[in-house]
């Protein structure tokens, strides 16, 4: 069973180039959701650019992958999955898509735009991709949790929106958090900012990949990177940096994960323990009870039998 994971346009996890908060003849400019209008022609909320040249990056594992969004006018682009490229047929909604995928390789999509007058533009809404989850769980651990993260050189802070209301954050070059799991996926989220930037991710040990987290809009709860197809069974360790000096907020991870058996053992076993001890301890009252009645009886038949006694010996 599969699950579709959506990346919104503004979520970090997506690479664009050029990466521009201003005019879209240089770069993937944002729209609406807290950046203003800068696209007059058109609602909603995406980004959108008409410059040649402009490309969109994802790596991911997962068996599909979906790019939805708009064109205007006659821009052309094209689409590449690992090694093959097409120039996919707009239907104005989906501007491009894969399915049929190995789940267990790692997959680069890169869309990119070869030709735009000054006329033509396209818009990048989000894209999804689908991940096997196969039974797995949904574990939520927060910023603060020392048994999953842990910092050199980040400070814990109060900030509205975020998950539990903290993030720890640096704005220190080089300045790392370090993050581990086990299960096959995991979601990393936190801030993005003006005053944000560069940052980097490495999985266990691999090359590390940059992203941005710069915004012209201040948002939280936001997608910093997404991880899957990793051996379900093992402890993995990923590594934040920030790349360039400015802030990088950490809020909280969630994990895939097979459920906790050991805990549900436990739960089971408490269960159990608990319905035996009431047992005995109703069995205990009825014994007092019943001794208590006991005692009552042989109490009553031993004053009655005196007092019948007595006035026998009052008679003669």
């Amino acid at each position: 069973m599969s699950q579709s994971i959506e990346i919104p346009f503004q979520a970090p996890f997506l690479r664009w180039s050029p990466y521009a908060d201003g005019p879209a003849t240089g770069g993937w400019s944002p729209n609406g959701l807290g950046y203003g209008t800068t696209q007059p022609n058109s609602t909603g909320a995406f980004r959108w650019t008409q410059g040649v040249g402009s490309t969109l990056e994802l790596q991911f594992n997962g068996t599909a992958a979906y790019i939805y969004g708009s064109v205007y006018g006659s821009p052309s682009y094209t689409v590449t999955l690992d090694d093959s490229t097409t120039s996919p047929a707009v239907d104005n909604t989906e501007l491009g898509s894969f399915t049929g995928l190995s789940a267990s390789s790692e997959h680069q999509l890169i869309l990119n735009v070869t030709e735009a007058g000054t006329d033509d533009w396209l818009a990048l809404n989000k894209v999804v991709i689908s991940v096997p989850r196969n039974g797995q769980a949904n574990y939520t651990f927060d910023d603060a949790d020392t048994d999953h993260f842990s910092y050199s050189c980040f400070v814990q802070r109060s900030l509205g929106g975020t998950y539990k209301q903290t993030t720890t954050y640096t704005q220190a070059k080089n300045a790392y958090a370090t993050v581990n799991f086990t299960g096959s996926s995991i979601y990393m989220f936190g801030s993005i900012q003006p005053d944000h930037g560069l940052y980097s991710v490495s999985v266990d040990g691999q090359p590390a990949t940059t992203f941005n987290g710069s915004s012209r809009a201040g948002l939280t709860q936001q997608l910093l990177f997404f991880g899957s197809g990793y051996d379900a069974s093992k402890t993995h360790i990923i590594t934040v940096t920030d790349a360039d000096g400015s802030k990088l907020d950490m809020d909280y991870i969630v994990t895939w994960a097979a459920p906790d058996t050991t805990r549900q053992r436990q739960i089971a076993g408490i269960s159990v323990g608990a319905i035996v001890a009431a047992i005995i301890v109703i069995g205990v009252v009825l014994w007092i009870w019943r001794t208590e009645r006991n005692g009552r009886r042989k109490l009553n038949t031993y004053i009655r039998e005196y007092v019948e006694k007595s006035q026998q010996v009052r008679l003669h």
